[in-house]
Order: C-alpha cells, then sequence, then structure tokens
C-alpha cells in the first residue's frame, strides 16, 4: 500500500539524538562484516554515533552512518538500510522493519514492515511479512548527504529515512511506547542481513537478543509527564514517564551516552553514574536556556 503522501522537512543534525545499544550509543567497527564494504558497512564511535534519531509532530527520523557514498554516480546502489523495532518486550524478536532500499534493480522505495511469524529464530535476518504495510518515494522520506567524519579514512555518509507516525501506529507502535531498536545494512529489502550496528561480524551471526539493545522511546524529545526528562532518558534509566514524581536522579542509572556496547567504568569510559549525570545536565541546560529565549548551537 503506498504510503500517506505527507510533505516533511528532515531536521538539522543538532536535532538527532544517538540510539541506545546495551550500556552506551549505537556504533560499529569499519569493516567487522565480511562481506559488507562500502555503503554497506555500517561505522561510528560514542562522539559519532551510528545510527540517530529525531523526531516532529507528524514523523520518525532516523538516520545511518555508512562506510561510502549508498548512491555513487547518481544511482542507488543495490542494497537496503534499515532499523527493526522490538514492540512486545521479546529481545529475541522484532515486530516492525522500516528500511531505505535499493535492493531492485538500484531503484528506491522506503518501505514499512509488520513481522508476525518468526521464521529464522533470534535473528534480524528473520524476513518480514510478504508484503509491506506502505511504500514510499525514495526521493519524499529519504535523503543522502555527507557525514563530517572518516571512520574508514574516506569520506561517510548519512543516510536519512522519514516514517509518518500515524503508519507506525498502525503498525502497532506508539509514540511513547518503550521500544527496542536494532539497526542493519542488507542485500534484501524485508530484512537485515549483512551488518548489525552494536555487533562485531567476525565473531559470527548476530542474535537479537545478544545485542539486546536498551530500551528507549524513538521519539528523543517527547516528555510525557513534562517532568524535564525526556522519555527515551527515563525509560533507559527505569524511572516512570508518566509520573512526574519519578525521575532520574544524579548518580542513578541510565543508558543514554557513553562508550559504544559496553557497560562503561574502564580507563577513559564513564561509568552508568557520570552517564545519567551527564544526560540530565544536557537535557535541563538545553531547557533553562530555551526559557531564557537562547538558542542552542
Amino acid at each position: 500500500m503506498a504510503g500517506n503522501a505527507l510533505a516533511q522537512s528532515f531536521p538539522n543534525d543538532g536535532a538527532y539524538r544517538p540510539w541506545p545499544c546495551a550500556g552506551g550509543v549505537m556504533t560499529d567497527r569499519v569493516g567487522d562484516t565480511p562481506g559488507a564494504v562500502g555503503d554497506a558497512d555500517l561505522v561510528g564511535v560514542s562522539s559519532d554515533p551510528t545510527g540517530l534519531r529525531a523526531a516532529d509532530g507528524q514523523f520518525l527520523y532516523f538516520r545511518l552512518r555508512l562506510n561510502d557514498d549508498p548512491r555513487p554516480g547518481g544511482t542507488l546502489a543495490g542494497h537496503a538500510w534499515g532499523i527493526e523495532i522490538d514492540t512486545d518486550n521479546d529481545p529475541s524478536t522484532y515486530e516492525i522493519l522500516v528500511d531505505a532500499s535499493g535492493v531492485a534493480a538500484g531503484t528506491g522505495d522506503v518501505f514499512l514492515w509488520r513481522n508476525t511469524a518468526v521464521t529464522v529464530a533470534d535473528s534480524p535476518a528473520d524476513p518480514a511479512d510478504a508484503q509491506p504495510l506502505r511504500t514510499y518515494p525514495f526521493a519524499q522520506n529519504a535523503r543522502i548527504t555527507q557525514a563530517p567524519t572518516s571512520e574508514g579514512g574516506s569520506r561517510d555518509f548519512f543516510i536519512d529515512v522519514a516514517v509518518p507516525w500515524s503508519d507506525l501506529s498502525a503498525a502497532g507502535m506508539g509514540r511513547n511506547m518503550p521500544v527496542r531498536v536494532w539497526a542493519g545494512t542488507s542485500t534484501a529489502a524485508d530484512a537485515l542481513n549483512l551488518d548489525i550496528a552494536c555487533h562485531d561480524g567476525a565473531s559470527g551471526p548476530p542474535r537479537l537478543s545478544g545485542i539486546s539493545p536498551a530500551r528507549t522511546v524513538a521519539d528523543p524529545v517527547l516528555d510525557s509527564d513534562a517532568d524535564g526528562v525526556p522519555d527515551a532518558v527515563e525509560v533507559q534509566a527505569g524511572t516512570d514517564p508518566n509520573d512526574p514524581n519519578s525521575r532520574p536522579a544524579a548518580g542513578g542509572r541510565t543508558l543514554e551516552g557513553g562508550p559504544g556496547c559496553s557497560t562503561g567504568g574502564g580507563r577513559g569510559d564513564p561509568g552508568p553514574a557520570a552517564l545519567i549525570a551527564a544526560a540530565l545536565a544536557g537535557w535541563l541546560l538545553r531547557r533553562a536556556r530555551r526559557r531564557a529565549g537562547h538558542r542552542d548551537v
């Protein structure tokens, strides 16, 4: 089914926040997965994460950092780039897949899939349902830009994808729903079967439950209880995003930020207490600046 023809303006770089991955942000080592090279190779470090997201009233936007241009010479490469979303709190399955795909002879589309039956257990390569729930034109719902990083020794690229909240809701995902998110590349439009973020491809095939990213909320700035702490930070910290009296305290537990997929605490790596303090300080500072009439740059 064709998707809603909603016009959108992609957010500026400062609006994007990293997806979490275990004890830190979503990262991936250059060249870690055999056969996943160039635009099929996800890259990123804690200071420049692999996967990020932003939101507005109509759209969820996600961004992936790639090792090369996915549209060399103006023709989209024959890969897919996307995210799988767990909505039922079972870390061994995903229920939604959103991806941008050039698999069909380099033509571009953005797909929203549901996954209601498991055929490949505990794997990001488990194919989604036979037909996508929605299809959108690549030119309308995706874009490619140069990233300001060179993780692989040459200039990296971003691929950004926009999907309407209304269609995600039809797929079973609410804007304030706690979710897990995996990111990856693929040779198929209906699964992620190549490079998976936060998994070392040299260690063997990835398992969804083995990566098991921290639960979060897809909208990084939504604050349901108006307590000054976004739902995403509260869900990751284990507090109630719908109760203004339940909020993370400095020194508490959070998974927002940090070094790759480790739990932190190693030499040069902040532990969870430092991460929660830094996350809260950042959000509260931005909130105070907005109230004072300043703009972050």
